[in-house]
């Protein structure tokens, strides 16, 4: 982190990538930066890429749960895109240490994908609102049949 801050600062590279490196946010700041650190954990097995993995793994077990028992922390919107994120690194993860939590963590992610679903077109929306169950897409449809 050190060394991007400054090359950052000094202007001769922009690395913005791993910005959020160790800043545990949500899925986007776990799953996906996880995953580039497990890759490099199977290159070198340096003990401190695993450990990264595993804290991150746990950030996101922690904000499922919390999010399952406490109303004020549910997400307004859910994304599919954050299915596919984290379900990569924590199966592979699961594969690794042989801690099946992370697989049911994964399994929890794939059952949730049928809000996505929609029947009638035959197609997965991009996003999920939980407060009004429903989609963008039912909502982009509402607004349509509005403006007509």
């Amino acid at each position: 982190m050190e060394f991007i801050e400054q090359s950052n600062a000094k202007k001769q590279t922009r690395i913005s990538g791993l910005r959020n490196l160790g800043r545990f946010g949500g899925v986007w700041s776990c799953g996906p930066q996880g995953g580039a650190l497990l890759n490099s954990y199977l290159i070198n097995k340096d003990p401190i890429f695993l450990d990264y993995v595993k804290e991150s793994a746990a950030h996101l077990e922690g904000l499922r749960t919390k999010e399952k028992t406490d109303p004020e922390t549910q997400m307004d919107r859910k994304g599919l895109d954050g299915v596919y994120a984290n379900i990569a690194t924590m199966a592979r993860l699961g594969h690794l240490t042989g801690e099946q939590h992370y697989f049911d963590f994964c399994v929890e992610l794939v059952k949730e994908t049928e809000l996505f679903y929609e029947p009638s077109l035959k197609l997965y929306a991009q996003t999920y609102y939980p407060d009004l169950k429903v989609t963008n897409n039912m909502l982009n449809e509402a607004a349509s049949r509005h403006l007509e």
